[in-house]
């Protein structure tokens, strides 16, 4: 039981070094949708799935394999 407490620490760890180095992705897609109140579309910007992915893939490898065992 010992070996799995150290096991989450290691992970705990590592998260938390992750969360640190995390960034926003850049919102580089433009979405619209139509208003019914105002009778008029609305643009919005967002960041797509996989660039926000990519950044958190980048991170965990870059703070090895603790974050990544399972």
């Amino acid at each position: 039981m010992h070996r799995s407490s150290e096991s989450v620490a290691a992970i705990a760890t590592a998260l938390a070094k992750a969360q640190t180095e995390l960034s926003n992705p850049e919102k580089a897609m433009i979405g619209t949708v139509y208003n019914s109140r105002s009778d008029s579309p609305q643009s919005f910007r967002y960041a797509s799935l996989s660039s926000g992915l990519d950044i958190v893939r980048k991170t965990l490898a870059s703070i090895g394999p603790a974050a990544r065992s399972t």
